[in-house]
C-alpha cells in the first residue's frame, strides 16, 4: 500500500501513518474517546454517544488556548472525524480529529 492509502474500518478511516509522526496544524487536536467507564472494577460501555476523551496530539493554537496533550476533555457530541492510525509493531490508535473550538471544558 502506498503511504497515502486510506480505507474505512468499522467507521474509522485508516491510514498507514503512525499518530506520533503527524504534526497537527494550528487549531486541530486528536482525542482518544473514553468509550467505557469503570465501576467497582467492572468496565461498562457508555450508552450515550461519547463526549469525554483524552488529548493525544494538538496543534499550536490548541496549546495556546490551554488544551495540551494528556488533558481530559469534554467535547461537543458528534464532533470530530474518526481516524485509525497504524501502530507499526504495536496496536493501532483510534481517535477523533476535531477543531479545538469543539472542546467545552478541560477536566482535572
Amino acid at each position: 500500500m502506498s503511504d497515502l492509502t486510506l480505507r474505512k474500518l468499522s467507521g474509522y478511516t485508516w491510514t498507514p501513518r503512525n499518530l506520533e509522526s503527524v504534526d497537527f496544524t494550528s487549531h486541530f487536536i486528536a482525542v482518544e474517546e473514553e468509550i467505557e467507564e469503570e465501576v467497582n472494577g467492572i468496565f461498562i460501555p457508555r450508552q450515550n454517544s461519547v463526549i469525554w476523551g483524552r488529548v493525544l496530539r494538538s496543534g499550536s493554537e490548541a496549546e495556546a488556548r490551554g488544551i495540551n496533550v494528556g488533558d481530559r476533555v469534554l467535547y461537543e457530541r458528534w464532533m470530530g472525524g474518526k481516524w485509525e492510525f497504524d501502530g507499526g509493531n504495536s496496536e493501532s490508535k483510534r481517535c477523533l480529529i476535531m477543531d479545538v473550538d469543539h472542546i467545552i471544558a478541560r477536566v482535572e
